[in-house]
C-alpha cells in the first residue's frame, strides 16, 4: 500500500458541504454563511483502515502524519473546525512518546491546518484519563504501533500526577497555537463514564 492509498476517494459534492443553509435564530451561521459548522475530526496518528498508530519519533511514521494532515485539509477546503483528537484507538507510548509529543505534534498539525484553510477553528481534544494512550498505553513484546485490541484497557490508566502535569503542561503550550484555538475538555478520566474521586474532573 503507499502512502497515497491511505486517503480514501472523496466525493466531489462532498468537498465543499457546510451542512445546512439556515442560520441560527441569531442570524449566525458558520464561515460560509450556513447554520450548521462542519468539522473534521480525526486521531493525530491513527493512520489506514487497520487503525495503526504512528510514532511521531519515527521520522518516516511522522512525514506520513504531515502528509496525510495536508492531504485532508487540502481536500477539504470548506470545513470549518479542524478536530485533533488524542487517539482511537490508541495515542503513542513507544520511543517515549508522552503527553508532550502529542501536544507538540498537534500543535504542528494546528499550523499546517491553519495554513491550508486560513479561516478554519483548530479544537485540541483531551480526551482520555486525559489525552489517550499518551505514554501508558501497552502492547505486546514487539510491539510497533498496531491496533491490538487486547491492550485497549491499558490506555485509561489513570495517575493523577500525570493528570495534573499534562495538563498544565497544556496550559504553558496552548499560546504556540494558532489563535482562536478550542480546546475540548473531558469532565471523566476514565472508560466507564462514571468518575469519582480524583478521576472527576467536574467543578
Amino acid at each position: 500500500m503507499t502512502v497515497a492509498d491511505r486517503v480514501p476517494p472523496l466525493a466531489a459534492s462532498a468537498l465543499h458541504c457546510t451542512g445546512s443553509r439556515a442560520p441560527d435564530r441569531n442570524g449566525r451561521g458558520d464561515r460560509n454563511g450556513h447554520g450548521v459548522k462542519v468539522e473534521l475530526l480525526a486521531a493525530l496518528t491513527t493512520v489506514g483502515d487497520a487503525w495503526h498508530t504512528h510514532c511521531p519519533r519515527v521520522a518516516d511514521e511522522w512525514r506520513e502524519v504531515l502528509w496525510l494532515w495536508d492531504r485532508w485539509t487540502s481536500l477539504l477546503p470548506g470545513v470549518d473546525i479542524i478536530g485533533i483528537f488524542p487517539g482511537d484507538p490508541g495515542g503513542c507510548s513507544r520511543n517515549g512518546c508522552t503527553h508532550e509529543t502529542y501536544i507538540g505534534g498537534s500543535a504542528e498539525v494546528a499550523a499546517l491546518a491553519r495554513r491550508n484553510i486560513p479561516s478554519v477553528e483548530v479544537e485540541l481534544g483531551t480526551w482520555g484519563p486525559p489525552f489517550f494512550a499518551w505514554k501508558i498505553i501497552k502492547g505486546p513484546d514487539g510491539w510497533q504501533g498496531e491496533f491490538v485490541p487486547q491492550f485497549q484497557g491499558t490506555a485509561w490508566a489513570f495517575d493523577k500526577p500525570r493528570a495534573d502535569a499534562a495538563m498544565t503542561y497544556l496550559l504553558k503550550r496552548l499560546p504556540v497555537f494558532p489563535p482562536g484555538t478550542s480546546v475540548a475538555i473531558n469532565l471523566g478520566f476514565n472508560g466507564d463514564g462514571n468518575p469519582v474521586g480524583e478521576q472527576d474532573a467536574r467543578p
